[in-house]
């Protein structure tokens, strides 16, 4: 239906007004939002929030697709008002107009697809939750109003098998709810959806069935809408008296609300039936009265009128005063910036009055541009128009020249009318076959972006279960490595070594896994942080050599470590991730090897004067590798032999990881190997060399001495008792004179830090009552003195995005679980020598 409900641009003038401040000029704004003075009256008068909410959130859908900031507007102030523990459908109706917000961000964006495709994942992931939220409170009528405003989403995107779905899901939620209004609106979304999709009769009955709802709810506004579309079809089928009775009905029902809007369309609509009807006297009274009414209403209003009322006198034989009509018409659509099928038909009728008064060449030219238009809406009108309107005027020219060929240049004209006809046939079927082909795209990228949807949702179910999963063993982890640690500290009975030995092995094997399965998976989602920070390759390799000594003295074998003369003393890179992949590639030659030796060797190439790139060489005299095999043992899960992990243990991602990490460098990895013979895997990563200006050190701590730390009031907030057994201990271990004071959740924790004078507070973020993030803002929030006590994250959460929070928080430092004692002791040093 042409009409899509009143005139929005009163409201949105009053929305904003309204928002901000509610008691602004209150006659003028029910002037311009005559049909909506009852929602505006008991938003003025009622004292409930909630109401007040729901109200707001109606007002800014009445206006939401015409003046956006002002429903925007609306739906904060709504947000204002939807407080406490009943305001939960509120809340929800509000989260899914987010949705509908990024929605129309991503289609209205002039930026990169990456901003568009940003802007729709988040419009998905509103609706989502909104959806979620009223299934959580099992709200029937809710779903069926979310199920309708996502409907109405994607069938503006053009899906409309989404949409369809959507509607039908809305209408089993208001059969549920045993809802009238639900039903009505659901049902009348269907008819509308069922007509796009071609089937005619079932939408017509859908709409006879909204309307009796409709009747029985006595809801005006639906009346008119209904009442709109119920005239439309009647005169589609010719039955033109039908059609006025439903036009005159929903026009009552719109001059009670003074919906301007609706008044003056189905004033229109009224006069373009008596016209169709032969009854121009009639017709041309009705479109009087639309003029007089709708003086400030949008333009393209009076222009369609103008162009009813010209072709009106056209019919009357009057085409001078047809002609005045047009132009004034003319005048308002020369303004339009895109052209619309309105705009040709106006042109269309124009031609003809050009025609009728003998102004062929005027008819020509604007006939053409009619045409140019509705080539870009209809292709398959445009050739018949053209040449029929070509055919006129060669026809009335050629008669006033030469009376006596009036036979010949009629069977010409009858030639060339077949042949446009043929013409016409020819692109009728091209259309149909551009048409099926568009079908075919579009099905094919609706599936696929079906599964680019699916793949990101795997891909987030997949991250917030790594997370999860990391934190629920890191936590217990804490507690195991850490009593193991003491227990080994402390005297025991010397057969127990070898068992505690065994733990503490099998629990840094266990952490080395956890930590590999988090590193690929951020690999894998390309959320993996690379380092650029000064440091020395001579120290990285040199670590890798401690770190593995004790394993290799173990089995007897001989670890050789050499850095090429030439090798920069300092380079720019990830330490850490270099670190990682010569420790993985070392390792598995440590545990691949039963005799002979593994060796570690460093050289550049390309060396320029800012960069160049290091070469590192591990080469062991192990087992070796089957040359089918090379390249497979880079992929996951995957190693060189078939009993392998058996005998050697090992998860199989170490060389997947280390390969990515070096790709993502701009690097790579190659292997050469020879079956129990032994393996040579060399890595190229390329680096800028480090400069004075990249190495000066920072102030602060250089050059300083380092604190004793002795005496220390440390406030440790952590709920789970074997972890505060395992801080307790190593922290009056480590530090002289400590005294740890512990709060079961973050509430206590605040409590205590406002009682009490700290050096040190240690921060867990997963606790019950409030967590770490909040308990650390409210400490911040106290001021003076207990604002600037250093507060260092403890938790088992270790995702980018967590520890990034801590920050935003305003902790200063951040030790994960499980931890080592060096490693806190070293942040408590750190924080407090700032």
């Amino acid at each position: 239906m042409a009409n899509t409900g009143p005139s929005y641009s009163q409201r949105g003038a009053f929305a904003v007004a309204f928002c901000f401040s509610l008691w602004i000029a209150p006659t003028i704004a029910e002037a311009q939002l005559g049909y909506s003075d009852s929602l505006i009256l008991k938003l003025r008068t009622t004292t409930d929030s909630i109401q007040k909410a729901d109200l707001l959130i109606k007002i800014g859908d009445m206006i939401f697709y015409e003046e956006r900031d002002s429903a925007i507007a609306c739906f904060d102030q709504a947000r204002e008002y939807a407080r406490g523990p009943l305001a939960g459908a509120i809340r929800a109706k509000l989260v899914l107009r987010q949705g509908m917000i990024h929605e129309y961000r991503a289609m209205t964006t002039k930026g990169s697809m990456q901003d568009m495709a940003k802007a729709k994942g988040q419009a998905i992931i509103f609706m989502d939750s909104a959806l979620a939220m009223a299934k959580a409170m099992d709200d029937q009528v809710l779903l069926a109003e979310i199920h309708h405003w996502r409907g109405e989403t994607f069938k503006g995107q053009g899906k409309y098998d989404v949409a369809l779905g959507e509607y039908y899901q809305g209408l089993a939620a208001a059969e549920l709810a045993k809802d009238d209004r639900s039903l009505m609106i659901a049902i009348h979304d269907l008819s509308l959806m069922l007509k796009i999709e071609g089937r005619e009769e079932e939408a017509r009955r859908m709409m006879r069935e909204a309307s009796a709802l409709a009747e029985k709810l006595q809801d005006h506004e639906w009346l008119i809408d209904i009442g709109g579309h119920l005239g439309e079809d009647a005169q589609a089928d010719g039955d033109m008296e039908a059609a006025v009775v439903h036009f005159t009905r929903a026009l009552e029902f719109a001059k009670r609300r003074k919906d301007k809007g609706n008044t003056v369309w189905n004033m229109d609509r009224i006069g373009v039936v008596r016209m169709e009807q032969g009854r121009l006297d009639e017709a041309m009274q009705w479109f009087q009265q639309v003029l007089a009414l709708n003086k400030e209403a949008e333009p393209l209003w009076n222009a369609l009128t103008y162009d009813h009322m010209g072709a009106l006198l056209l019919k009357q034989d009057r085409p001078r005063e047809a002609l005045h009509y047009y132009l004034l018409s003319h005048e308002l659509y020369k303004d339009e910036p895109v052209p619309t099928e309105e705009a040709a038909k106006h042109l269309s009728g124009l031609s003809k009055v050009y025609a009728a008064l003998g102004r062929f060449g005027s008819a020509y030219e604007t006939a053409t541009r009619s045409h140019a238009i509705t080539d870009s809406i209809v292709k398959a009108r445009q050739e018949k128009d053209l040449t029929q309107l070509r055919m006129q005027t060669e026809f009335e020219r050629t008669r006033k020249e030469e009376q006596v060929r009036q036979q010949h240049r009629d069977q010409l004209a009858a030639a060339e009318l077949t042949q446009q006809r043929t013409i016409r046939n020819i692109s009728i079927a091209g259309v149909f076959v551009v048409i099926l082909l568009l079908v075919l795209v579009e099905r094919q990228r609706r599936r696929a972006a079906a599964a680019q949807r699916r793949a990101e949702s795997s891909e987030r179910s997949k991250q917030q279960f790594l997370a999860n999963m990391s934190h629920e063993i890191r936590t217990p982890m804490n507690a195991i490595m850490g009593m193991t640690g003491i227990l080994q500290r402390n005297a025991h009975a010397p057969e127990q070594n070898r068992y505690l030995s065994a733990i503490k092995q099998s629990s840094e094997n266990l952490l080395v896994i956890l930590n590999d399965i988090l590193d690929l998976s951020k690999l894998e989602a390309g959320k993996i942080d690379l380092e650029k920070v000064p440091f020395d390759p001579r120290q990285v390799i040199g670590n890798v050599r401690d770190i593995l000594r004790f394993k290799a003295e173990e089995k007897g074998l001989a670890v050789e470590v050499h850095v090429a003369d030439d090798v920069p003393a300092m380079l720019l890179g990830d330490p850490t991730r270099l670190n990682q992949i010569v420790l993985n590639l070392a390792g598995n030659a440590v545990k691949f090897t039963e005799h002979g030796s593994v060796a570690v060797r460093a050289s550049v190439a390309d060396l320029q004067a800012d960069q160049c790139t290091l070469v590192l060489k591990v080469i062991d005299t192990g087992i070796g590798i089957p040359e089918d095999r090379q390249d497979k043992i880079f992929e996951e899960f995957t190693q060189a032999y078939s009993d392998t992990t058996r005998k050697y243990g090992g998860t199989g991602l170490g060389l997947t990881i280390s390969k990515r990490l070096a790709e993502a460098w701009g690097g790579s990895i190659d292997v050469k190997s020879e079956r129990d013979k032994g393996s040579t895997f060399t890595v190229t990563i390329p680096y800028a060399i480090a400069t004075d200006a990249h190495t000066t050190p920072a102030q602060g701590r250089s050059g300083s001495a380092e604190r004793e730390l002795r005496d220390l009031r440390i406030l440790l907030a952590e709920d789970n008792d074997f972890n505060v057994l395992v801080a307790q201990d190593e922290l009056a271990h480590a530090i002289p004179g400590v005294q740890v004071d512990v709060a079961a959740n973050g509430r206590i924790a605040v409590e205590m830090a406002q009682a009490n004078v700290y050096d040190v507070i240690l921060m867990d973020v997963q606790m019950p009552e409030m967590n770490g993030y909040d308990a650390t803002k409210a400490i911040l929030a106290l001021g003076g003195d207990k604002s600037r006590v250093p507060i260092i994250a403890m938790t088992a959460n270790v995702m980018k995005a967590e520890l990034d929070e801590c920050l935003r928080a305003g902790m200063n430092a951040h030790v994960p679980k499980p931890f080592k004692r060096e490693d806190l002791i070293g942040a408590i040093q750190m924080v407090l020598d700032r």
